[in-house]
């Protein structure tokens, strides 16, 4: 998806606003439904992660009790259609001459229960660096503290960052997750293209399964999706491994073909291979 900084945080979640459950009551607190700061705690950084962390503290955040930092504005809101809750932080950091603002967004969506575990659909970026992250997995309440029940998947930018069309029925949960040509290859094929793509924009996604009542909640490939904002031939001047791989990408685009099954991934990923072997010859 070549989507950059806050579009695509807001495109992340891929929000439909239909199919939804109802929000659950253990999402609010205090007559609202749980900050974002407090549900991303639960599901990226380091081992802290794995703590409870209470919704009783007021200082979600570093820079509203630093005096490097000042907060030039905040907005707050939930969707209860499409049950995301966003929050939106204009700050300034006071050391440094120039004084700049950024913007700090982060986000979650409600997807689903299963067994008292809610799965949440998390994104969040911060323009003072280039990161775009996003998380798929899943928490649950505990009295006044929410808790990591259970890791999914989760990235950056184009390194499966943008997660999406993510939907929970009984225990199977699908969705999708930007990729780079190299990480697709090694996803369908397990063979790795042997070269480190940009970060900061993917044409394609993978689709995937993963069964809740497996207890490592292993993500199973279901198929390939090409982005629809693709333009063909983009990359025909060029000679390289990533050309190859958009090259044989033309061809389906060109024939209306955006979805592909496990078996046409396959069978996609062994052309770009043959195409990429041919070009070093």
């Amino acid at each position: 998806m070549k989507t950059f900084f806050l579009v695509a945080a807001i495109l992340l979640c891929g929000c439909s606003k239909t199919d939804h459950p109802p929000f659950p009551k253990e999402l609010i607190f205090e007559g609202a439904p749980i900050h974002p700061y407090c549900i991303v705690g639960t599901q990226w950084g380091d081992s802290s992660r794995f703590e409870p962390i209470s919704l009783c503290d007021p200082l979600l955040d570093y820079r509203k009790d630093n005096e490097n930092y000042r907060i030039v504005s905040e907005e707050l809101s939930f969707d209860p259609i499409s049950h995301l809750a966003e929050y939106n932080m204009q700050y300034s950091v006071l050391f440094l001459d120039h004084q700049p603002t950024y913007t700090d967004y982060t986000n979650y969506q409600y997807i689903g229960t299963f067994q008292n575990k809610h799965v949440i659909l998390t994104s969040f970026f911060d323009s003072s660096a280039t990161g775009i992250f996003g998380t798929l997995g899943l928490l649950k309440r505990v009295n006044d503290t929410i808790v990591n029940a259970g890791e999914i998947t989760a990235g950056d930018r184009a390194h499966g960052g943008w997660i999406f069309d993510a939907k929970l029925k009984n225990h199977l949960l699908t969705y999708s997750q930007s990729s780079t040509p190299d990480f697709a290859m090694h996803a369908i094929l397990n063979e790795s293209l042997g070269e480190f793509f940009p970060p900061n924009f993917s044409y394609v996604s993978l689709k995937y399964s993963v069964d809740l009542n497996d207890p490592n909640l292993v993500s199973h490939l279901e198929g390939l999706i090409f982005d629809e904002d693709y333009t063909p031939c983009e990359f025909q001047e060029e000679k390289t491994i990533e050309s190859c791989f958009y090259s044989v990408v033309d061809e389906y685009v060109k024939e209306g073909k955006y979805t592909l099954d496990l078996m046409e991934s396959v069978l996609f990923a062994e052309k770009v291979k043959e195409r990429i072997e041919k070009q070093t010859l």
